[in-house]
C-alpha cells in the first residue's frame, strides 16, 4: 500500500496509520476527480 499512495518519500518511515490515511485521502481524492464526490475528505481545495 505504501509503494502504491503517492504521499512520503520512499526513504522517510512513516507508521502504518499515516499510510492508511494517506490512502484514504487519495482515495477521496480520485473520488473527486471523477465527480463522486463534492469536496475530497480532509482536502480543502483553493483555486
Amino acid at each position: 500500500l505504501r509503494l502504491l499512495v503517492p504521499c512520503y518519500p520512499l526513504e522517510r518511515r512513516v507508521s502504518k496509520l499515516e499510510i492508511l490515511r494517506s490512502a484514504i485521502r487519495y482515495i477521496s481524492i480520485l473520488e473527486y476527480c471523477l465527480g463522486l464526490r463534492s469536496e475530497p475528505i480532509g482536502c480543502k481545495l483553493y483555486f
